[in-house]
Formats: C-alpha cells, structure tokens, sequence
C-alpha cells in the first residue's frame, strides 16, 4: 500500500486547493515559520479521524475553516482527502485505490467519505484497523510527540507496541466480551432471584394445589349430606310452625279480656288523684316555710364557727410571734460579739503587714546590690575572654606562618634538586633528537607511498560494487514490473472470484442452492464446465442462455433433494442436467461447413462431461457472417447470414456476435449487451489465472533470490574494503608527523629550559634564604604570645571563682526577699477575707432588726382581730333561740299535713295495685304471643335461610308446599353427623386457596422456561469465559513474540544511530503481566552507567525515540511514516545518522519530512515547499532532487 495524493482545499491556511503527489522514498515539505508546513501533517492527521482539536493546534473545529484574509471572504467549508495504491490488498476491500475524504462545514456538519460514498468514521477507523495508520498511531511523529512517548505519557509507549503487534481488536473483543459477560451474570442474578421466588411460591402452591383437590372432592359430599339434612330440617320446621299458629290464635283472645278490666280500674283512679292533687299543694307550702327557717339558723351557726376558728390561728399566731421576738433578739446579740471579734483581727494583721513591708523593702535593697556586683564581674570576666581568644587567635595566626614558611623552605629546596636533574635530562634529550628525527620520517614516506597503492585497489572496487548495484537495480525493475503483473492478476484474479462465489447475474435459487451446506455445494452449473475463447463467448452464452443457469448433478436423487429444499424455504425455482441420463446419449458427427465452425470444437471441457457438452452444442455452428438487416428488410424473403453456401436450415447456426441465433424452426436476435460474455469459462478461468499467478510468484521468489545475492555480493566487496586500512595509515602517517611536529616542539622548549635554569637556580636560593631570615625572627614574637596566653587565662581563673561566689550571695538574697514577698501576699489576702467577713456581720445585724421591727407589728394588727372576733360572737348568741321556737310551730302542722296526704295516697297505690296485676297479665300474654310470633317469624327465617344456602351454596332449590319427606327425627339426626363429619374435615383442612391448582401449573410452566433460559445462560457465560481467556491467550502471545521482536530490533537500530558499543532495553514493570504492565526504557551510552530515558540528553532522546519507532517498523511497516520537525534537536552528526536510517527504510515505506535542517533537505528525494505569497494564504511549490541530480 502506497500513499498516492494529498488534496486540501479550505483547510486552516490553504485557501486554494492544492494537491500533493507522493511517490516512493523520502518526500521533504519545508518552508520558513508560520508558512503552514506544519497544517499539512494536520490535514493528514484530520482526515484520518482526529476528533481533538487540541492535537490540532486550534480550540475548536470550526478554526479549522480557511477564516479569509483582508482580500478573501471565510470559506464555508474544509474538505481533504486522502489517496492510497491498494494494489496489494493490505486494506480490506477489492478496490486498488482507496479515497478518504473529511468534510467540516461552518454549520457544524461533518462527513466522511470512502472512494466518493458517505460512510460512518468507524468505517474508515476499521479500514485502517491493525495498519499503523491512524490519528494517533507512530506512522504520524511530531517533535512534541518524542518527549510523550519516552515519558510514557498516557501509555504512549504501550499503544505503539498494541497496535504493531495487532492486538486493538483483541482488546476491543475482549471489552465487549466482558461487556457480555457482565450483562449475562446479570441475567442470571435476576433469574437466580426470580427462580428462587418461583421455587418457593411453586413448593407452596403445590402442596396448596393437592389441598384444593382434596378440599373439592370432600365440599361433593358435604354438598349432598347437606342438601338432604335441609330437606329433613325443613319438613321438621314446618310441622311447629303450624303448632305455633294455633297457640297465637288463643292468647290473642285472652289478652283482649285483661284489657278491658284494666280500661274500668284505671278511671277510677283518675278521680282519687285529682282529689290528692289539692292536698300535695298544702304540704309543699309548709315544706318551704320549713326550709327557710332550717337554711337562715344554719347560716348563723356557721358564721359562728368560722369566728370560732379565727380566734384559734390568732390567738395561736399571737404565742409564735412571742418566740420569734425573741430568737431575733439572741441572733442579734450573737452577731454583734463576731462582728467585735473581726474588727480586732483587722487591726492585728494591719500591724503584721507594716512590719513585713519595712522588711520586703531592706531585702529588695541588698537583692539589688548584689546583682549589679554580679553583673560588673560578669562584664569584666567577658572582656578577659575575648582578650584570650584575640591572643591565641594571633598565636594561631603566628604558628601557621612558621609552618607555612618551613613547608616553602622545603619545596623550594626539592624544585632546586629537581632543577638540577632536569639539566641534565634536557642535555641527553637533545643528544637523542636528530636520531628521532631521521628515523620517523623515513617511517613515514614508507607508509604514504603504501596509502597511494591501497588507494588504487579501492577504486576498483567501488567500480565493481556501482557494477552490482546497477545490476541490482535492473532486477528491482524487473521485480516491480513482476510485482505490476502480479497485482493485476490477483485483482482479476480476486473479481472472477468473487463473482463466481456470489453468482452474480444469477436468480435467487440458484445463489440460495450454492450456499446451503445441506444440498452439494460440488454440483457445477453449465457455466463451470465449458469454456471458450473470448471471440465465441458471446455467441455460445447466447445459443446456450436456456441451460445457462441449470445445475449439472450426478443423479435424480440430488435434483429431487435440491427443489424438495427450494420449495421449503420458497426460493423460486431452478434447472438441472442430469448425468446419469445422459450415459446412453449418442451425438451426431459434426459436419466441416464453409464459413461455419461447429461448437463442440472450439470449447474446453473435462472429460468428465463430455456427454453432457455433446448434448448441449449438437448440431450448433458459429459463423462469422453477419446480418443485412437493411437489405433483409427491404425482400420478401431476407437472406440470413448472409450468402451461405451450405444448407443452414438443418442446423442450429449463431452469428459470432451473438445478435442473431436460427433453429430449424425459431430465429432470435437484436442488440447484445456489454455485460454478455461473462458468465461462460469463470471457473475455469480461474485455474488458469491460479497458474498464472503461481508463475509470477516463481519469478518474483527467483528474482528476490537473484536480488539477495546481488545485495550479498555488494556487502561481500563493501566488506573487503581496504578504506579502513586505508584510514589506519593515514591516522598512522598523521601520528608521525604529530611526533615529529612534538619533537620540534620538545627541543625548543628544552633549549628554552636550559637557557632560564641558571637564572631559575639563584632565584630559589634567594626565595630560601628569605623565608630562613621570616622563621628566625618570629620564633621569639611566638613565645611571647604564648606567655601572654598563659597569664591570661589564670586571670580568668580567679575571676571565674570570685563570680560565682557573688552568684551564690545573689541567690541566698534572691530567695529572701521571695519568702517575704509570699508572707507579705499571703497577709494581704488574709486582711481582705477579714474585711468581707465584717461586711457580713454588718449586713446580718440590719437583717436581723428589720424581721424584729416586722414581728413587732405583725403582733399588735393580730390583738385587734382578737377584740373584733368577740363582739361577733356575743350577737350571735342572742339570736339563735327565737329562731329554733319558730321552726318547731312549722314542724307540727308540715307533720299533720304528711298524713293526710299519705292516706289519699294509699288508696292510689291500692287501685295501682290491681291495675298492675291486670297488666301483669296481659303483658304475660302479650310476651307468649311474641314469643310465638318470634319462634313463627324465626322458623320461617331458618325456611328461607335454608333454602337460600342451598341455593346460593348449591345451587339447589326446596320448596315448602311440596317435595319435603314426612318428618323424622332420626334421619334428620343421621343426616347432620354426616354434615357434621364431613364439615369437620373441611374444618380442619384449614384455610384452601382455590385457584392453586391454576396458579401451581402456570407458575411451573414458568419456572421450566426460565429454568431453561438459565441453563442457555450458564452456557453462554462458558462460552464468553472461554473466549475471554482464549483472547488473552492469544493477545498475550502476540504480544510477547512483538514485544521480543521489538527488544532485538530496538538494540539493533539503537547501535546502528549510536555506536556498537552502545546498548538498550524495553522493560516490563511486572513481567507476569505483560498486557497491563508498564514499559520502561533504559539505556546505556559508551562509558555511562544504565540511564533511564528521562536522564539522556535531548539529543540522545529523540535518536532514541527514532529507534523504538524504527525496531517497531521492523516489526510491521507502515506504508508512510510522517516526521514533523523531529530532527529539530540533533546535532549535524546526528543529523547525518538519522537521514541514513531514514534513507535504508524508503525502499519499503515512504517517508514524509517537515523539516528546517538543510541536511536533511538534501537527503530527500521530492521537496515541496510551503510558501505564503499572499498574507494568510499558504501554497505548495514542488522540486524533484532526483531530476537536478
């Protein structure tokens, strides 16, 4: 697969349309900055599906639209399209050249195109599936993409790997089988749930379902053990209700007669009670004036008592507030002696505090004195020590001096010594040189004229090797004009094919046979056996159209199955030719005609069906006459064909054109059409062209052969090279002339040397005695500070000892004056817990006066009351016995006024009496007729009651009149234990649900068919388990053997852009987990410890990148390789290894380079350059190198 174009028109920058042809090897697009290369690798990477604008340089799509300038309007729309050379069916699909087209209009619209037909992205993402080309896959590098690739930024380094081994689409299968396999243990969990609510609503209806069978059988004889005691009930029933008819009857008479006493007796007492009605009137007016008295002695007696109680809680309040007067007294008394008590404890403290103070102040004095003696032996005992340090600093300083001066006195008497022998080596060194001299430069002519005899050989070689490579290129030729005829054999070779396979141009019932595996997919059809040169074709398919579409089939029996197969699936019809029949088949002898060839001896068969192809083509002849139809036209009777010299009416004849066929009795004819011609011969057109194809194969294996060794003998002679021989030499030669060039050098400087030695020797005896006179005149300054050093820091002794005695007294006065200062805090607190103490005597005392001045009071308010209470109660006193005189008068005539009521009243209750016997009795009769009536009214209700159950419950209907049997106790009694027995059964069998039967069989059905959507389930959840693992399996595999391959590649291509020396490693985190795992990159330059990428140089990154992509290249080629500016960061050197590496791969790949580096223009072999005439308007200028070259 080859990259052919690049159009783009209204994309970004390119305002026009421009197109791109891409050929083989290594295409450049350059140009200066902010001309628009970089929106070429854009258009590329967009038309390829990218759906991130962010990778595209811009924030949203619509920017992508050419936006005008100040001359151009907006575009409405950005379309490019991408062109490929499928002529090696690397993408999946018949066509030999693919087109992908992307549009984007400002509307937000977008389409994709494939070959001009809109299709879906996933169709174009799937067409480049496992290719290396995508969006996002490494046939696309940008300068920015290096560093996210080597910092393994979102797993770069592994989708690189995922997609050379070809493993996306095991992911893909695999998420979706996991998909499935989750949605499938899903079902089973809701039919886990459903069946195990089926199973334990199915074991209880089932039980239930046995019940309600049980239950209905048992409620059959409960029904006729019923119906027949209702019968016997009823004729029972019937027989008291008629009894109590009769006795209603009678008391009904009965209860007449009490009546009509009762109405007599009660008039007589309507008479008496009016007269006892005047007599109740004189008894409730004495009742009132009784009342009245009664009601004014008892208010008078009350008021009495209530005084009576007053006098009592005075007189007894009096005798408290006696004692309380005097308990406030003794309080008083009390408080004041404490309040006296505190006032002299006030005093007594006051005093202490005084005292205490005068004492406080005297320590504070003495405290203050001794830290300021402190403080001044403190400062002078500092300036002692800074003393001391100044001097044995100074001292320090002195001793480094000597030192210093003794280690120069002895160096400088070593570099004296040294001196001295270096004369002399100097002087026997120039003795030596001219010996030197002579014999490398004769070494060196020797090696020069054996350069100029190498130098010959190799250009010989070189001529031989141009010769190889010459003859290698002829075969490349050739290869590709092979490669050529291959393709276009494998393309017819790949349409015949497929039109055989999908029968195109034949009915249905035909293509449904073909493809029915039950049926034989070996039958032939007529077209499969015959064939016949291209001229005939039309001419035989049209003397054959009948039989084109007939099956030939060994026997009846296969016929019958096919159309037995057709007729099921309705699929129409079909013909077959029957070899079996046509055994005994004898053809005519084909006659030699003038003008006319017969058939059979122009086609090509097996033998196997030469019967079948005497049939079909006897008596048939092709001719090469044509038809007059302007002349048949104009006669009678037309000439056919036109002059014949032979006889054509005994024999099928057919122009060779096919427009016209004549049988003895039918002509047919007219236009043909240009699809006519193409179903004869396909099959056996296909083994021809098989053998073709396997024939072309053989060149081309020969020809790659021939190329090997062409390439292996051009390796042998560029090994047998003598240029790095050559190249030793001369370093040899260069070598010598440095030596001698040094030796120059050396005899000057010795000169030199000797010259200033004399001069350099006194110089240092000077500096020697110098540093003598320094050492013998600072020894004494020495011990002098010394001494100093020693009386001060006995100084500094004794003041230590005298400070921390005056410390010590500091302390003891320190503490001192602490104690006091607590004593004197403690006094303090005490005197204010004293003076609160006699504010609350004080306080106590006015509380204490005010409850004796209230008391007081309280006492002479409670003697008034006392006064009060016994005026009252004289008065009182005085009342009461008229008032009881009075009420006794009232007494006697309220007591003589009762009996005469009394008796009045007891003739009422006499005649009451009697009416209430007479009543008695009627009401006695009154209840006997209800009760009757009742026990009427209930026998009948029972009647209808039994009637209506049977009815209702069994749909049974008893009359009264008529169908009851006579009455009998017995059987009535027999009837109902049977009832009874058979409801007792029913009793216990408990509550029945009636429809379980029912609802027991739809609910097992249910649960059989889940059941069985279960066990489909479990199967398929196998099914996807198993290929889940097989897809792991199968990944992990292609992984590994990638990532092996890779590994090898990687080190290979990794030494050939650094040194042989150098070395690299791609290394899983987790080698147990080669598909999830991380990837690590490690590398070791010559004469560096293993680095991990991170840690080379930018540089060394990109040429690192360069190699992973290249050892995964290795692996499997992308047809192009797209490089924006990715040689940005190398070094000329670099530059010239990576065009190098660049340059080995084109011959399988295309390379596209944006780039600024001028080595790398020079490498490539097309250039287009990207310029921007027009402000905002990018265009493209094309260079072919190889034409300037």
């Amino acid at each position: 697969m080859q990259l052919s174009k690049l159009e783009i028109k209204g994309f970004k920058s390119f305002g026009d349309k421009i197109t791109i042809h891409f050929d083989k090897g290594v295409t450049g697009i350059v140009g200066p900055n902010g001309c628009g290369k970089s929106n070429v690798v854009d258009a590329i990477r967009w038309v390829l599906g990218e759906q991130k604008t962010r990778n595209l340089r811009s924030d949203k799509m619509e920017n992508l639209i050419f936006n005008g300038t100040r001359t151009r309007k907006p575009l409405q729309m950005a379309e490019v399209s991408l062109t490929f050379l499928n002529t090696k069916n690397i993408l999946p699909t018949d066509y030999t050249s693919v087109t992908i087209s992307r549009r984007y209009y400002r509307d937000g619209d977008s389409e994709y195109l494939l070959n001009g037909v809109t299709c879906r992205l996933k169709d174009i993402t799937s067409l480049f599936l496992d290719t290396g080309i995508g969006p996002d896959s490494y046939a696309i590098i940008e300068l920015k993409m290096v560093d996210d690739i080597l910092s393994d930024r979102e797993n770069s380094r592994r989708a690189l790997l995922e997609e050379a081994a070809g493993i996306s689409k095991f992911k893909i299968r695999k998420k979706e089988t996991f998909r499935k396999l989750e949605d499938t243990e899903g079902d089973l969990t809701r039919l886990e749930d459903v069946l195990f609510e089926i199973r334990k609503n199915m074991k209880a209806l089932e039980k239930q379902a046995r019940q309600a069978e049980e239950y209905y059988q048992i409620k059959e004889n409960y029904r006729l053990a019923a119906i027949e005691h209702g019968r016997y009930s009823m004729a029972s029933k019937a027989e008291v209700l008629n009894d109590l008819k009769k006795r209603i009857g009678e008391s009904q008479n009965l209860r007449s007669e009490f009546s009509a006493k009762i109405a007599m007796h009660e008039s007589e007492l309507e008479k008496i009670k009016s007269d006892l009605l005047q007599e109740e009137k004189t008894l409730s007016s004495r009742q009132k004036t009784l009342n009245e008295y009664v009601s004014k002695i008892r208010e008078i007696e009350s008021q009495k008592k209530i005084r009576e109680d007053r006098h009592s809680f005075y007189t007894e309040r009096l005798g408290k507030l006696h004692g309380e007067i005097n308990q406030i007294g003794e309080q008083k008394n009390s408080v004041e002696k404490a309040l006296s008590t505190g006032q002299k404890t006030k005093e007594s403290e006051e005093q202490k505090q005084l005292e205490i103070k005068l004492d406080l102040e005297e320590a504070q004095e003495i405290l203050a004195s001794a830290k300021e003696d402190s403080e001044r032996m403190r400062a002078q005992l500092d300036v002692a020590k800074e003393l001391l340090q100044q001097k044995q600093q100074e001292l320090y300083q002195t001793e480094k001096t000597l030192e210093f001066s003794e280690t120069q006195r002895a160096d400088l008497e070593n570099e004296l010594k040294k001196a001295l022998v270096a004369t002399e080596d100097q002087t026997v060194f120039l003795e030596n040189f001219e010996k030197k001299l002579a014999a490398i430069s004769i070494t060196a002519t020797e090696k020069s004229a054996q350069i100029l005899d190498l130098e010959k050989k190799e250009i010989e070689l070189n001529l031989s090797i141009e010769a190889n490579i010459t003859d290698g290129e002829n075969i490349k030729t050739q290869l590709a004009d092979y490669y050529r005829k291959l393709d276009a054999k494998q393309n017819e070779f790949n349409l015949i094919k497929a039109m055989v396979e999908n029968l195109e141009g034949f009915p249905e019932a035909v293509k449904f046979l073909r493809k029915n595996k039950s049926w034989s997919k070996k039958a032939p059809l007529v077209t499969d056996i015959i064939n016949i040169d291209e001229k005939y074709k039309m001419a035989l398919e049209s003397v054959l159209e009948p039989f084109l579409n007939h099956y030939v089939v060994q026997s009846e029996t296969e016929a019958y199955l096919a159309m037995k197969l057709l007729s099921e699936n309705h699929k129409g019809k079909s013909s077959f030719l029957i070899l079996d029949r046509l055994q005994a088949y004898q053809s005519k002898e084909p006659e030699k005609l003038e003008d006319a060839l017969p058939a059979i001896s122009l086609v090509e068969y097996d033998p196997v069906y030469e019967k079948l192809v005497s049939y079909l083509l006897d008596d048939i002849y092709i001719t090469n006459k044509t038809i007059p139809f302007t002349a048949a036209a104009s006669t009678e009777t037309p000439v056919l064909f036109g002059e014949l010299s032979w006889d054509w009416s005994q024999h099928t004849v057919v122009s060779i054109s096919g427009a016209m066929t004549k049988r003895r009795f039918s002509l047919s004819g007219g236009s043909t059409s240009v699809l006519e011609g193409n179903k004869i011969g396909k099959a056996l057109q296909l083994k021809k062209l098989e053998t073709e194809i396997s024939d072309l194969n053989i060149l081309i294996h020969n020809e790659k052969i021939n190329l090997e060794q062409n390439q292996e003998a051009i390796v042998q002679l560029r090994q047998s090279t003598g240029k790095s021989l050559i190249d030793h030499l001369q370093r040899e030669v260069n070598q010598l002339r440095q030596e001698e060039a040094a030796l120059v050098a050396r005899k000057e400087q010795s000169l030199e040397l000797l010259n200033s030695s004399a001069a350099r020797k006194d110089d240092i005896a000077r500096k020697i005695a110098q540093l003598s006179e320094v050492f013998e005149t600072q020894t004494p300054v020495l011990e002098k500070i010394r001494l100093h050093v020693e009386q001060l820091n006995l100084e500094i002794e004794e003041n230590q000892i005298a400070w921390k005695k005056k410390s010590e007294e500091t302390a003891m006065a320190s503490g001192k004056f602490n104690q006091l200062n607590i004593q004197a805090i403690q006094l303090q607190n005490s005197l204010i817990s004293t003076q609160k103490e006699i504010d609350f005597r004080t306080n106590e005392i006015n509380q204490l006066e005010s409850r004796l001045e209230q008391a007081k009071q309280e006492k002479e308010t409670v003697t008034k009351e006392l006064s009060q209470l016994s005026v009252g109660d004289e008065s009182a006193n005085l009342e009461l016995p008229g008032l009881y005189e009075e009420k006794k008068l009232i007494e006697d005539g309220l007591n003589e006024a009762e009996r005469t009521y009394f008796e009045a009243r007891g003739g009422i209750e006499s005649r009451e009496k009697e009416i209430r016997e007479y009543s008695r009795k009627r009401e006695q009769i009154a209840v006997l007729i209800s009760e009757c009536q009742e026990a009427l009214n209930s026998g009948q209700a029972q009647m209808i009651a039994i009637q209506e159950r049977l009815n209702v419950e069994f749909e049974t209907v008893i009359s009264w009149e008529e169908g009851l049997p006579e009455p009998n106790t017995k059987e009535e009694d027999t009837w109902r234990q049977k009832m009874q027995s058979v409801r007792n059964q029913l009793d216990r069998m408990g509550p029945i649900n009636l429809m379980a039967r029912e609802a027991y069989q739809e609910i097992k059905e249910r649960h059989d068919f889940i059941e069985a959507q279960k066990k489909d389930l479990m199967d398929a959840k196998e099914s996807l388990a198993r290929t889940i693992t097989e897809i792991e399996t199968v990944a992990r595999e292609h992984f590994s053997q990638t990532f092996q391959k890779v590994q090898e590649n990687f080190k290979l291509v990794f030494r050939s852009l650094f040194t042989e020396e150098d070395t690299c490693e791609l290394v899983l985190h987790d080698p147990s987990q080669p598909l999830e795992s991380a990837i690590d990159i490690m590398a070791r330059p010559k004469g560096k410890r293993p680095l991990t990428i991170n840690q080379l140089s930018g540089g060394e990154k990109t040429l690192t990148a360069i190699s992973l992509l290249f050892a995964i290249y290795l692996i499997k080629p992308a047809p192009f390789c797209i490089f924006d500016e990715a040689d940005a960061p190398l070094d000329d050197t670099n530059i010239d290894k990576f065009n190098k590496i660049i340059r080995k791969f084109s011959d399988e790949s295309q390379f596209i380079i944006v780039t600024h580096n001028k080595r790398t223009m020079a490498s490539t072999d097309v250039i287009y350059g990207v310029t921007m005439p027009e402000q905002g308007v990018s265009r493209v200028i094309p260079v072919d190198l190889r034409e300037l070259a």
